[in-house]
């Protein structure tokens, strides 16, 4: 159950800053790059309507662009309520006899983000990540111990940005739903992800094009409450001493003496096959079956962060989140280009 921690940080990386727009700026030492902008006879098919915002003196994105993002976190997470299941028996509901204390997870992840600008205030991009988490999650019933883990983790999503600016000020507004997977949980794992940004960007005085971007603003994620996995008993408590071995069959023992009827159906067997683990004995096919109800402890957090733009092909973005229970860092690469084909060369 532990790995599932893990799947919330690639969740959460794939909500990554989508920081162009189409900006109006009357700075007149900028006048003849924006008069330039105003007669350009615009003959692309993306963005949409970008010819007009052309027209209006908007300095518009070029519409097509990929990205390569680094990506580091850390979250809280809670447990509500857990069953458990041995081989073929089916899960039993063990949260008053099962506690947990506050589970943390660290990850460090990289994705790629093709966007297309479909219209100059509106970005569509899809998302493929891959990387790895250590969770550690204290278990307080019943054994007192803490376990840490590493597992692979891939994700796939999609999402929209909607941005804009005027004198400077720019709001972004990013929106994206993505699914995860990792070889512990037997189903996907969707979550939805939400980013508000507040900027100002700062125009280089010598180029029009060049420039750097602050912001600061917040960040919310939701995912699927309810995550099924499996684990072997021969995964169990990696390392253990014979003393503590021999402790934790004592405290498994005491803790099957407070389980109903029902409940005793299960954990007989588990604690049977864990000793049979610690005897050396091979405990065979024994498979643990779990489903979790789990939170992330805080759903909001600030991020701030910034974006340096050397010229309208390559950008370099800068975020951290901070203020909540998740910890975030986020550098990213960016190149744009204007299209592929040519729409028409006519007025």
């Amino acid at each position: 159950m532990k790995q599932s921690f893990i799947l919330i940080f690639l969740l959460v990386l794939n909500s990554t800053v989508q920081a162009q727009y189409s900006d109006l700026q009357k700075n007149p030492f900028h006048k003849a790059y924006h008069d330039s902008l105003k007669a350009m006879n615009y003959p692309y098919t993306f963005p949409i309507w970008g010819k007009k915002a052309y027209k209006k003196g908007f300095d518009v994105p070029y519409p097509w662009g990929g990205g390569v993002n680094y990506f580091w976190a850390k979250q809280e997470i809670t447990i509500s309520e857990i069953s458990v299941g041995f081989n073929d028996r089916a899960p039993i509901d063990l949260s008053d006899v099962i506690t947990f204390g506050k589970a943390t997870s660290t990850a460090n992840a990289y994705t790629i983000r093709p966007d297309l600008f479909v219209f100059p205030f509106l970005s569509i991009y899809g998302i493929l990540g891959f990387g790895t988490g250590v969770t550690e999650v204290p278990v307080a019933e019943p054994i007192s111990f803490k376990t840490s883990t590493e597992s692979k983790v891939t994700s796939a999503g999609f999402g929209f940005t909607a941005a804009g600016g005027f004198q400077g000020v720019i709001i972004i507004l990013d929106n994206n739903f993505n699914w995860v997977n990792t070889e512990k949980l037997t189903e996907l794992v969707p979550a939805y992800n939400f980013a508000g940004r507040l900027a100002h960007m700062f125009k280089s005085s010598m180029r029009a094009d060049r420039s750097i971007t602050m912001w600061l603003g917040a960040f919310y994620q939701k995912i699927r409450a309810d995550t099924k996995g499996v684990i072997k008993v021969n995964e169990l408590f990696p390392g253990a001493t014979d003393a503590q071995k021999q402790k934790i069959e004592g405290q498994l023992d005491d803790w099957l003496t407070r389980l109903s009827t029902e409940q005793r159906t299960v954990g007989e067997d588990i604690v049977e096959k864990i000793k049979d683990h610690f005897a050396g004995i091979d405990p065979g096919n024994g498979t643990i079956t779990y489903q979790l109800n789990k939170k992330i402890a805080g759903p909001w957090n600030m991020i701030f962060g910034g974006q340096f733009q050397f010229n309208k092909n390559w950008m370099f973005r800068v975020e951290m989140g901070a203020f909540g229970k998740r910890s975030q860092f986020l550098f990213s690469g960016n190149y744009r280009f204007q299209s592929i084909k040519r729409k028409s060369t006519q007025p």
